[in-house]
């Protein structure tokens, strides 16, 4: 009697590994093919949460069938370009990296608005809390949004 028990909880133990693997696994695959198509290709419809644009509408803003990427996180100054935010990043949006020219002469690092999917990984990595959704900057940190995005514009 006590063996079938500890099977029934193995076996359910199993099942609820298995679903979790499948939902990170299909999560996974979902993402990393939508990556690619982010931007969209010519011709293609870009409307936010489509099959093309995976990105929700708060990181893009749509004009006469014109896309132009806005702020979506924003790095302050608090950053101390530790890369732990680099690292967790999927898509690679976060520079200069130690590697890129500039990294020394950066005071801190930055969100390409262009490349960045809003998936919000390197929100929790940040030991210094220097990452917000760009709604969410602070007042007294807001000028760090046009920062960001004006290092994207001339780089």
């Amino acid at each position: 009697m006590l063996f079938g028990k500890c099977v029934g909880a193995h076996n359910s133990m199993v099942i609820q590994i298995t679903a979790f693997v499948v939902i990170a696994f299909v999560h996974w695959a979902l993402l990393s093919a939508s990556v690619g198509k982010l931007q969209g290709a010519p011709g293609e419809s870009s409307t936010p949460g489509s099959a093309v644009n995976m990105r929700p509408a708060v990181g893009r803003r749509h004009t006469n069938e014109r896309e132009s990427a806005i702020m979506a996180y924003v790095i302050t100054d608090t950053c101390t370009k530790d890369e732990l935010c680099v690292e967790a990043c999927p898509v690679d949006c976060i520079h200069p990296k130690k590697d890129e020219e500039g990294f020394e002469a950066a005071p801190q690092l930055y969100v390409d608005p262009e490349g960045c999917i809003d998936c919000g990984a390197c929100v929790p990595v940040c030991p210094t809390n220097s990452v917000f959704l760009a709604e969410e900057v602070p007042a007294d940190k807001q000028e760090f949004i046009a920062k960001n995005a004006e290092h994207f514009a001339t780089a």
